[in-house]
């Protein structure tokens, strides 16, 4: 058998806090050709595995959400492992007599109040998005659009509403944020709202009523990967679901639709 062994290097950009680390990888590829040309380079098994453990280094690190085009072509199973070992679903009943939940208000992004009480009688989703500026190679119009998608196949039946929170630590007066403004400040066909704080002392009452109901610490949300929380009908049951894609989601969606709304 013959095989030619080409080298191709792959950058991937890696951010750890504000700084950007540029690794160059070496992916091997397999081609027919004379197995001499393997000469000095060890066993393909070796090499392998070695690529393999840096993915996973890579995929840890947090990527597979900062530069999820490069990873899911290079590391694709190494970051389909660390989505499955986050992924995390919580499910909590809510006494029919407590209306706290109807009480919660919010203001949208073009400033207008938003009380939670209109949504009573529909399924609803709550979820986060990182409020992503500077240089990111996450496409913000992509985020919202996913997240349009949902509301698109269930118009009638769903309702959802999307907090933006700024990521602690950023200084937004010094970063670009052009391209995340310009998707922000567009007409959307779900509920996006006024960047709030999703931790600390000032998390804003939706998430405190969140956190509260599923014994999370003031500190202690997660936001390397979105949080959705699907609440009932009638308000009496909320879950909370971390770590999903927005596939994913798409079928628990559909089960809730189904025992929610059995003649759809």
């Amino acid at each position: 058998m013959k095989i030619i062994i080409t080298i191709r290097t792959i950058t991937l950009y890696v951010a750890f806090t504000s700084c950007a680390i540029i690794l160059n990888l070496m992916k091997i590829d397999a081609l027919n050709a004379d197995t001499n040309s393997m000469e000095g380079l060890g066993n393909i098994d070796d090499i392998k595995l070695g690529l393999s453990e840096v993915c996973k280094n890579l995929a840890e690190s947090g990527a597979c959400l900062n530069n999820q085009k490069e990873m899911f072509e290079n590391c694709r199973q190494e970051c389909i492992e660390w989505e499955e070992k986050k992924r995390h679903v919580q499910r909590e009943s809510i006494d029919e007599e407590d209306r706290s939940l109807y009480e919660l208000n919010a203001i949208d992004h073009k400033g207008r109040n938003m009380s939670f009480e209109d949504f009573e009688g529909y399924i609803t989703i709550i979820v986060n998005m990182p409020k992503l500026c500077g240089k990111t190679r996450i496409d913000t119009e992509k985020s919202f659009e996913a997240v349009e998608q949902l509301k698109k196949i269930w118009p009638y039946a769903l309702n959802i509403v999307l907090f933006p929170f700024d990521m602690p630590g950023v200084n937004y007066s010094l970063e670009d944020c052009t391209q995340y403004e310009e998707a922000f400040h567009k007409d959307r066909i779900v509920h996006v709202m006024k960047s709030i704080e999703i931790n600390g002392p000032n998390t804003h009452p939706v998430y405190k009523y969140m956190k509260n109901l599923f014994k999370i610490g003031e500190d202690d949300m997660q936001i390397d990967m979105a949080t959705f929380y699907i609440i009932s009908p009638d308000g009496n049951i909320i879950e909370s679901h971390y770590g999903h894609s927005y596939e994913l989601m798409k079928s628990y969606i559909r089960n809730n639709l189904r025992t929610n709304y059995p003649e759809l």
